[in-house]
């Protein structure tokens, strides 16, 4: 069996962020207590994999970087570099 990881990809957001992203290092680390061997880092996903889920042009406005402020908002994140 494999189990992926993706904690150490840290997004540091506001405290009282609604998106309980503390809980992914504490659930590998109570993983790791009982299958230490089976765990190894996920690869990061290709833009591909990630229109899988989501709209290209959210994609593609992601990775580029030009995701407009209000957009970044309505999905819980703050503005641009605040975070």
């Amino acid at each position: 069996m494999h189990i992926y990881r993706s904690d150490q990809f840290a997004l540091p957001l506001p405290p009282g962020h609604r998106f309980p992203a503390q809980k992914y290092p504490l659930l590998a680390q109570a993983v790791h207590e009982f299958a230490a061997d089976c765990m190894s880092t996920a690869p990061a996903a290709s833009e591909y994999e990630l229109a899988l889920a989501h709209d290209p042009h959210y994609v593609e406005a992601v990775l580029d970087g030009t995701l407009d402020t209000r957009a970044q908002r309505e999905i819980g994140f703050p503005g641009p570099r605040r975070w």
